[in-house]
């Protein structure tokens, strides 16, 4: 597995996986393209992402990771995968 920044790219992989209604059942309501694209680039491509992409050892996206400050000394850390093929 890699961990890497998004890019621009990803924003196809990262709205099948956020959109899935089974992916986000028990996260937040699915997003729509407009959602997505507001969310890569509040997320993903800011200076101090919140977000970062997870590849498989072949290069495919598998979905992001959750990594940033939440409030006083503490981190939020999670994941979101895409569902599998």
């Amino acid at each position: 597995m890699k961990i890497r920044k998004f890019a621009e790219s990803d924003y196809q992989n990262l709205y099948e996986t956020i959109s899935d209604p089974d992916v986000m059942r028990f996260i937040e309501a699915p997003y729509s393209e407009e959602n997505t694209r507001k969310f890569l680039q509040t997320a993903g491509l800011c200076e101090n992402p919140l977000i970062y992409a997870v590849e498989n050892d072949q290069g495919n996206y598998v979905g992001y990771v959750i990594y940033h400050d939440y409030d006083n000394g503490n981190k939020e850390i999670g994941w979101i995968l895409k569902r599998a093929e």
